[in-house]
């Protein structure tokens, strides 16, 4: 009675380890009811988050994660089972108490990076999925206990596995394993080892190191040996190695004197050879086993059992076979649907040189137009200048004839006077003399005051024309000032102007945007010449309106890009939070032109990174302010490598800006003479620094955050 009592009791512990990692994970969970469906959703609303500690989600037909969870910091246990999730998002990094996650029978292809994160993780079950190759995250979780990769299509374990010296449960059942890692030795705290119904055929040597390993299942593979380091498995009390190609058993298995159920019949039915002294160990050891005498009524019962389950596991296999089938199908649509839209990107480049060979050839253009402007002004202005020089020269030799005239007339009306008074009595000649005298005094008085009225005149006149002539002179120096600050920044046409040369500076922790218009060569097909211009310099202009609110400088354009930098010449250490709010309210205007518009308007891809550089003015007759450095490079390279009506930022600017704004990673891009970038979208300002929270526009809070890193 007794042996059939312990007998019973093993072969009942077996079986519910067996379905524990096996039939559980094949059945699936038992369905909710409608009621209990609209109980679980709910939790998702509840106020106080900071309550919850477990969330249980199965077969709720999620196609997308649940973005509510992450409101839920506290939660300690998830269960996302059952559903048609294909991808976990990277923000499961936020839910740093999680202990348990269960994601089982969806169709997840991988792991997101951020998994690493859930360092408190113990339970993670991720078996039915559409896995084609070991998450290598998981070997980066230290304090997982239990993991489940059973059901997918998994050919190799990596051998970083063997890192995670917590793991006590390892099931990688109905996969396509041919191996098992050599470093699955080192798990020395693993009890319970699935890893039935693969391809598996010869055993590392180092699994003889599990000393407390106490059940085994290599069930349904390709086996014909095993090594004889398993004869240090001291604590082994279960073996199912059936339906392998074995023929023989090791002596040393003799050593397992803890082994109380053994399973090895062959896939042709048959029993391999098993070493006397392990039967002699089992027998004295007075428990029954399928190899020697057995009850095999009670037995069948149990093998039953098992063989139903297998037949659940075929089914499924079967199921993920069509899975596998429709997967391919979808590949294949979406190959050709790549080189399609590789065949419109080349029609797109192409489209993109013509623009570009048309939009040097209309700069070309303008660039001689101006140059032609400008020597018709500098000729118009020398023939002014020749023009005054004359007319005063001859204003000055009217006046000198006129006075000449003036003395000539005076001395021939003297003259007659004389002859005529030479004609007339004697008697008369002293009164004549007295008159003539008087008549000579008036006369000079009269010639005296109007030569002394045409001299004021001709100062006056000289005076207007040299205030005339400053005035202009004035007039000409505040234009050539004001061109001088529309192309150099204030502090550097000061430094100019009263040096004459500026120093080369450099700056640090500066920022840099570059924005590109996209749609400037179908614009450019639709419109004239002056109005595809007039549109461009409307658009510049508003940009220009935008940076200067936020205390940003503009370096220059080029046809349709546009180049502007924060904290040059003026240091500013909020320079980036306010760049990247500019970007944003460039982009919220682009596109809110653009629906207005119907679409007939152009739209941006911007790109901001920050870093070092070099700033000074370039040139001796044109003179331009420019910027230079790695940082302007890679500034560069993330405009080109952003999207349309997206702010494209680096990694190092994300870790700048985070507090203020959404961000949302999308991962590496490849930066020309750069490498591997990480980049993030910036999506809006946080509602709590924005205005009326729509992540528009910045907020008094905003601002004075940003004061505060200063």
């Amino acid at each position: 009675m007794k042996k059939k009592l312990y007998l019973r009791i093993f072969l009942c512990l077996y079986l519910l380890i067996w379905g524990a990692f096996g039939s559980y994970a094949q059945v699936g969970y038992t369905p909710y009811t409608e009621n209990e469906k609209d109980n679980a959703l709910t939790v998702l609303y509840t106020p106080d988050a900071s309550s919850v500690k477990k969330i249980i989600l199965k077969k709720k037909n999620f196609t997308k994660f649940p973005p509510e969870i992450f409101r839920f910091k506290n939660l300690e246990e998830l269960d996302l089972s059952g559903n048609q999730l294909t991808e976990i998002p990277e923000d499961i990094g936020k839910l740093t108490a999680l202990r348990i996650l269960r994601i089982s029978v969806n169709s997840l292809t991988s792991l997101p990076k951020a998994l690493q994160n859930l360092e408190k993780i113990t339970y993670l079950d991720i078996s039915y999925n559409q896995f084609e190759k070991f998450p290598y995250v998981i070997t980066q979780l230290p304090n997982i206990e239990t993991l489940n990769i059973s059901g997918n299509q998994i050919p190799t374990i990596s051998e970083d596995i063997g890192n995670l010296t917590q793991m006590r449960n390892l099931s990688c059942s109905i996969n396509k394993l041919t191996k098992l890692p050599k470093n699955i030795g080192k798990l020395s705290n693993l009890t319970n080892l699935q890893a039935a119904s693969n391809k598996i055929s010869s055993l590392p040597t180092e699994i003889g190191n599990l000393s407390k390993l106490m059940y085994l299942t290599l069930y349904n593979n390709e086996l014909t040996t095993l090594p004889s380091e398993m004869g240090k498995m001291k604590s082994l009390i279960i073996a199912d190695i059936s339906k392998n190609n074995l023929k023989e058993m090791p002596k040393e298995m003799k050593q397992m004197l803890a082994l109380k159920t053994l399973y090895v019949k062959r896939k042709d039915t048959q029993i391999p050879t098993i070493p006397d002294e392990l039967l002699t160990h089992i027998r004295d050891d007075q428990i029954k086993t399928d190899i020697g005498d057995i009850d095999f009524g009670r037995m069948l019962n149990d093998l039953n059992r098992r063989e139903q389950d297998r037949q659940r596991l075929v089914e499924s296999e079967k199921n993920n076979i069509k899975l596998q089938a429709e997967r391919d199908k979808q590949k294949a649509e979406l190959a050709e649907a790549r080189a399609k839209e590789s065949e419109r990107q080349t029609e797109v480049a192409n489209a993109r040189a013509v623009a570009e060979r048309e939009r040097a050839a209309l700069q070309q253009a303008e660039a001689e137009s101006k140059r032609l402007q400008a020597e018709k002004d500098k000729e118009k202005a020398e023939l002014e200048g020749k023009l005054a020089q004359e007319k005063a020269s001859q204003e000055s030799e009217a006046a000198r004839k006129d006075k000449e005239a003036a003395a000539k007339e005076s001395a021939a009306a003297k003259e007659i006077r004389t002859q005529q008074e030479k004609a007339k009595k004697a008697d008369e000649l002293a009164r004549r003399q007295t008159e003539r005298l008087n008549q000579t005094i008036i006369y000079a008085a009269i010639g005296a005051l109007m030569f002394a009225f045409i001299f004021i005149l001709y100062v006056l006149n000289s005076n207007r024309k040299v205030k005339q002539k400053q005035k202009e002179a004035e007039l000409q120096r505040a234009k050539a000032d004001k061109l001088l600050l529309n192309i150099l920044p204030i502090q550097v046409a000061d430094e100019l102007k009263e040096k004459g040369v500026t120093e080369v500076r450099h700056f640090h922790n500066t920022s840099i945007l570059f924005a590109d218009v996209k749609g400037f060569s179908a614009l450019a097909s639709k419109v004239t010449p002056q109005e595809l211009i007039k549109e461009l310099d409307i658009t510049f202009g508003k940009f220009d309106d935008v940076i200067t609110q936020y205390g940003l400088e503009r370096i220059k354009t080029i046809g349709d890009c546009y180049m502007c930098v924060g904290g040059v010449p003026n240091p500013d250490p909020a320079n980036v939070v306010y760049m990247i709010a500019a970007s944003l309210e460039i982009q919220n205007w682009m596109h809110d032109e653009y629906e207005r518009r119907n679409g007939d308007f152009w739209q941006v891809r911007l790109g901001v990174h920050i870093g070092d550089l070099v700033a000074g003015v370039i040139g001796k007759t044109k003179f331009a302010y420019d910027v230079w450095g790695h940082a302007v490079n890679t500034a560069s390279r993330m405009e080109s490598g952003g999207e349309v009506s997206r702010v494209n930022i680096s990694v190092d600017t994300y870790h700048h800006v985070k507090d203020f704004f959404v961000c949302t990673y999308r991962g590496q891009i490849e930066a020309k003479n750069i490498g591997l970038v990480d980049t993030y979208f910036v999506d809006n300002i946080k509602p709590e620094l924005s205005v009326n929270g729509a992540g528009r526009m910045p907020n008094e809070e905003f601002v004075r955050r940003a004061k505060l890193l200063k």
